[in-house]
């Protein structure tokens, strides 16, 4: 199989993009061969807290230099939503919604239980919209018909939650259109295909990054300040296995460029890193492709809470563990964290599977491969083909089959009881999925990286979900706030990295 060049995947990405009705940029990747070695800004990741910071870098009149290991920009964006949530948004005041920072601030505590960092939290809610505003005269537009109460995720008590057009793609198509722009008057240098290997250290501040090109050669980048905006560590598997080992068999829907690689070098400069021990997984996927550990948009289950009636779910234990009918995505999220590497196995009958919506997107086909769903025609066969004890799972079916007869769930107070009872039986095999990673570098609110004792590193900033998600978000995931808080703090940790500069700082 031939090798496909950076030039044939931009050409077809952008001729897909533009099929959907997405303007987009001459080219998503560019600077290779660039020689600038030294620049007031260097922004490592060309995710959305990177290409937020870069613009915004160049257009408070600093000269950039954007490193990123892929061959074309967008990071985890490329494989995301374009949810955004922000309180007082242009969405928002047409339809005579209000709403307010403070109100956004409540509701994400609630979600997250306390736990999001005070200042970096209130950043977030108090610059939502204006970020929105400026993404908006970037060019990125956003569905007409939000905002909206995102079910995916814990719901906010009000409707501020936008979608841009294009999702995840649409922002990268509208802000490479931008980097292109800033690349071609000389503010800006991307190096693509580029690896940020160690930060480089002197007079108690880092002042450069190590990198080496795709051939492994080595050279070192100068710059007043680093902006640290290079994504999470959730296909590192090691890195999870360390952290959140209970999550250490959970499938991943991250870029497979998240491998923590910001963490490790600002830890190694003197960076703290924390809230490496908080990770919800998202309720939840099947394998795809099977033996990858990976899944996909179209192979997550969650929908099947709403437009499945009937199903029990039970742990590799062979037992139930919630409410399968709860409409709380935070309550499956922290369910999950209680059972056995996170999985998840999805029972029903035949009459179940007649009278609903396949649960599962290309259900026959994944029937067929009989990897991610199972079928036995006794309860018996389909726990050993699940793996799990087959005495328990009976006894499960059986204790529930009584709750249903008498019309009470006293385990669980699930409402909705239909018996299981008709063979074949089945099984949707099933885990928790990490979406992103809650734990990273340590900021204040200027998106200074911090050290022991809260000390400010000098010329060191982080952005986006390096950081950790849950600076901003706690314990829980919030709708619209992984792309919301990337963008916000890749603006702001480029604005005070700018002013550094100025005031002869780092």
């Amino acid at each position: 199989m031939s090798r496909i060049t950076r030039r044939d995947f931009l050409t077809r990405t952008a001729a897909t993009l533009a099929g959907a009705g997405l303007a987009g940029p001459a080219t998503l990747a560019a600077g290779q061969g660039a020689t600038r070695s030294r620049a007031d800004v260097i922004v490592v990741g060309a995710g959305l807290a990177g290409l937020a910071a870069a613009i915004t870098a160049a257009d408070e009149g600093a000269s950039v230099l954007v490193v990123d290991k892929h061959y074309r920009i967008g990071g985890s964006a490329m494989g995301a939503g374009g949810s955004f949530s922000a309180a007082g948004s242009r969405l928002q005041r047409e339809k005579k919604i209000e709403d307010s920072p403070e109100r956004h601030l409540q509701d994400a505590n609630r979600i997250g239980k306390g736990k999001a960092d005070p200042g970096l939290l209130r950043l977030y809610t108090e610059q939502a919209a204006p970020t929105q505003e400026w993404l908006e005269s970037l060019g990125i537009e956003f569905d007409a018909k939000g905002p909206r109460l995102a079910p995916e995720h814990e719901l906010y008590t009000t409707a501020r939650t936008c979608d841009a057009k294009g999702g995840g793609p649409g922002y990268i198509m509208a802000l490479g259109k931008q980097l292109d722009q800033r690349i071609a008057s000389g503010k800006v240098t991307l190096m693509a295909e580029t690896e940020a290997r160690r930060l480089v250290t002197r007079g108690g501040g880092v002042a450069g990054v190590a990198v080496a090109d795709d051939s492994g050669r080595e050279r070192v980048l100068s710059g007043k300040t680093v902006i640290l905006a290079c994504g999470g560590y959730g296909s590192n598997a090691a890195m999870v296995k360390r952290y959140n080992p209970s999550l250490a068999s959970a499938l991943r829907i991250t870029s497979k460029y998240a491998t923590g690689d910001g963490l490790r070098m600002a830890e190694a400069a003197g960076a703290a890193l924390v809230n490496m021990d908080l990770l919800p997984p998202y309720f939840a996927g099947v394998e795809n492709p099977p033996g990858s550990r990976r899944t996909l948009m179209i192979s997550l289950i969650s929908g099947i809470v709403p437009n499945f009636k009937g199903d029990v779910w039970v742990s590799k234990l062979g037992t139930r563990f919630m409410n399968e009918d709860s409409l709380s995505p935070d309550e499956r999220e922290r369910a999950l964290r209680t059972i056995p590497d996170a999985a998840v196995f999805a029972i029903f009958d035949d009459a179940q599977l007649k009278a609903n919506k396949p649960p599962l997107f290309a259900f026959d086909e994944h029937l067929k491969a009989g990897k991610t769903i199972k079928r036995a025609n006794a309860m018996g066969d389909l726990a050993l083909e699940i793996g799990v004890p087959a005495g328990q799972l009976a006894k499960t079916i059986d204790t529930y089959n009584r709750f249903v007869d008498a019309g009470r769930d006293p385990d669980f107070g699930r409402k909705d009881l239909v018996r299981i009872q008709v063979p074949p039986f089945y099984a949707i095999v099933a885990s928790g999925v990490i979406f992103m990673t809650m734990g990273g570098v340590k900021t204040n609110a200027r998106l200074q990286a911090l050290g022991a004792g809260d000390t400010v590193i000098p010329g060191l900033y982080a952005a986006g979900e390096v950081q950790g998600a849950a600076q901003w978000m706690g314990d829980g995931l919030m709708s619209g706030a992984g792309n919301g808080a990337a963008l916000v703090f890749g603006r702001q940790a480029a604005k005070d990295a700018v002013q550094a500069v100025r005031g002869g700082q780092r």
